[in-house]
């Protein structure tokens, strides 16, 4: 597995390089090496346990979720872009707080980063299964609880656990 791996970033490495010299392919080699050793030791044995079973079903998820995030991302931008150019100052800038139901550290990762991502909010502070984030109008802090990103980040929990 470790070889599939250090060849994936020697590819990896050629591609990036633009350059197919023996200096390049050594130094990609070596760097290669050091990183699958590293991925071996600690991360690559999480993963190789991991059903891919539902890999599909996975790959629809995250396509969904990245459209989701593009959407959201663009209305985000109209709506503070509107409350920037508004000559009348109508924010309401507050600290929000709510649970998810997420259990994977990567995937509240994956949330806290897509709600900073949208303009109007910012992820201050995650602690366990608790977010606390900044929302420039208090509306923007009640569409947090039970979000689209949330339901969609549980079909891709639920499918990788399955």
């Amino acid at each position: 597995m470790i070889f599939k791996v250090m060849f994936m970033y020697i590819m990896f490495w050629l591609i990036l390089s633009e350059g197919n010299s023996m200096e390049s392919i050594v130094i990609g080699t070596g760097i290669s090496a050091v990183i699958g050793v590293f991925n071996k030791r600690y991360t690559l044995v999480r993963i190789h346990q991991r059903s891919f079973k539902n890999i599909g079903l996975q790959i629809k998820y995250w396509a969904l979720f990245l459209l989701v995030l593009l959407r959201e991302i663009v209305l985000a931008n109209i709506h503070v872009a509107k409350v920037v150019l508004t000559p009348k100052v109508e924010i309401s800038p507050c600290m929000t707080t709510f649970t998810t139901n997420l259990k994977s550290d990567f995937l509240r990762t994956i949330l806290a980063n897509s709600i900073t991502l949208t303009p109007g909010t910012v992820t201050v502070d995650v602690i366990g299964d608790e977010f606390e984030v900044h929302c420039l109008k208090r509306e923007y802090g009640q569409g947090l609880v039970n979000s689209e990103f949330e339901k969609i980040l549980l079909r891709i929990e639920g499918s990788m656990n399955d």
